[in-house]
């Protein structure tokens, strides 16, 4: 039969009865080391192994009947797992947790930082983020991850000009495109106040009416040479009677580039849009 010695957290090896013994004879082993066979219910002193002579004593306890189908000992016991007491020899602590989770701070911070206006707010946000992600990355330094740690360490630092920097650039980029997308806005209301006012002039070639003379959009239809004046951002258009320009009002809900909610507009207001003159319709050719 071989028995497991182990002493202070580390096993010894597994040596016989006799081994033992002669160990215990000679002060190499002590009654109180752990012991542990096959078939036995978990670690035991020496002392209480069957067939162990503690020096000393007269007698010992007799040896256990042989097992009836003996089989190959573990070199590790798998059944019985050392008590905490000899088990000293643990894992190290696992860093995976704070490695997410520092990355994920990282990638939110980063991510709202890159929303216009509202990435603004990283300002504040990537103070605390960034102190974490230093701390948890040296500790995970001193746990054994050296690459996790020092990519930590690195975005940690990173972090801080990216996210001061991005909220600005970010939201510039909005406002010009905004403004660009407004400013062709203004081009087509414009176009469609020239039109109505080229099918004024056309009007009044035709009927000879007199200044003063009203019309409407719909009564303008046939002098608009095929073209149609449709609302850009909801606007509804006056052509105003004979001598008046044609006027686009705004929505009372809607402002568009330097004209407020509600605004009256002449195609003279819109002139600086493109820098181009607008014919009036005392300049348009009578041919029209």
């Amino acid at each position: 039969m071989q028995i497991y010695v182990a002493r202070n957290g580390q096993q010894l090896g597994q040596y016989s009865i006799e081994e033992i013994n002669r160990k215990l004879a000679d002060g190499t082993f002590s009654p109180t080391d752990l012991a542990w066979h096959e078939g036995a219910a978990g670690w035991a002193p020496l002392s209480s192994i069957a067939g162990v002579i503690v020096p000393g004593t007269a007698a010992s306890l007799p040896m256990p009947p042989p097992p009836v189908a003996p089989s190959a000992a573990p070199t590790t016991p798998i059944a019985q797992p050392i008590p905490a007491s000899v088990s000293a020899a643990a894992a190290p602590r696992s860093y995976n947790g704070m490695v997410v989770t520092s990355w994920i701070l990282l990638g939110l911070t980063f991510v709202i930082s890159l929303v216009p206006l509202l990435g603004c707010g990283s300002w504040f946000l990537v103070w605390p983020v960034a102190m974490a992600t230093f701390i948890m990355a040296i500790v995970i330094l001193t746990r054994g991850g050296k690459t996790q740690g020092v990519l930590l360490l690195i975005a940690s630092v990173l972090i801080v000009p990216l996210a001061l920097v991005a909220p600005v650039i970010t939201t510039a980029a909005l406002g010009g495109a905004v403004s660009k997308e407004e400013h062709k806005q203004e081009a087509q209301i414009r176009e469609n106040l020239r039109t109505l006012a080229q099918a004024k002039a056309r009007w009044v070639a035709q009927t000879k009416v007199p200044n003063g003379a009203y019309t409407t959009v719909a009564g303008l239809a046939l002098y608009l040479d095929g073209k149609e004046i449709k609302p850009v951002v909801g606007e509804t258009y006056d052509p105003r009677p004979i001598g008046q320009e044609p006027t686009a009002t705004l929505p009372p809900t809607k402002s568009l580039a330097g004209h407020g909610k509600g605004a009256v507009l002449t195609a003279g207001d819109l002139i600086s849009v493109t820098g181009e003159e607008t014919p009036s319709p005392a300049t348009t050719p009578e041919s029209l």
